[in-house]
């Protein structure tokens, strides 16, 4: 029986360890990693403005996860809890949330999200995708939004972002 157990995890480690191997000599990119944002911008002003955008990326293998938002956004008021808040106090609070992960290819200088889970369920939708180029720069990352599945974006985001330490 510890035979067999041993021989078990051997075989477990052996595959995983080799799973790890490959997709580290398949995306030995550059994006692999933590990224923070530290400025997000747009060639026209958006509504509402982004005062003091915070989040994070991270590249691992073939996946991405992003988690985001304004860091100025309003909270609950004091004894306001997300189960007796107002719909509008919900929104203000939860509103300026950004959070998605699922898988990306990369061609070029540019990168295809592909989202399997949001906090959005429409950018779950079967063929939903966004487009962004990238440049890396020893430590920042810059991202810059370029199309969708509706096609070019009419006022695309930049993201600056630095390795996460």
């Amino acid at each position: 029986m510890r035979r067999r157990l041993a021989l078990v995890v051997f075989v477990l480690a052996a595959i995983f360890g080799a799973v790890s191997w490959t997709s580290a000599q398949s995306a030995a990119s550059a994006l692999e990693g933590a990224w923070a944002v530290q400025n997000v911008s747009f060639p026209k002003p958006v509504n509402p403005p982004l005062n003091k955008p915070v989040g994070l990326i991270i590249f691992s293998g073939r996946h991405y996860a992003v988690s985001g938002t304004d860091a100025s956004r309003a909270g609950f008021p004091q004894g306001v809890t997300p189960e007796n808040a107002t719909a509008d106090q919900i929104r203000a609070t939860w509103g300026p949330v950004v959070t998605e992960a699922g898988t990306f290819t990369v061609t070029g200088n540019t990168i295809k999200f592909t989202r399997i889970v949001a906090k959005g369920p429409a950018a779950m939708a079967p063929g939903n995708f966004i487009e962004q180029t990238f440049t890396i720069n020893g430590d920042n990352l810059v991202l810059t939004q370029t199309r969708n599945q509706a096609g070019p974006i009419a006022n695309p985001a930049t993201v600056r972002l630095t390795r996460a330490k």
